[in-house]
């Protein structure tokens, strides 16, 4: 039970960290878009 909890646990922060790198990515290429014709 205690390694399938780590696992979630490990699983649960690759997902956040995914979803971050994601997420600034996408607003770094909205930035992007919005600067360069300027």
């Amino acid at each position: 039970m205690v390694i399938i909890s780590i696992m979630n646990y490990m699983n649960n922060i690759l997902f956040m960290c995914y979803f971050y790198f994601n997420l600034q990515s996408h607003y770094s290429s909205i930035f992007y878009e919005l600067w360069v014709p300027a």
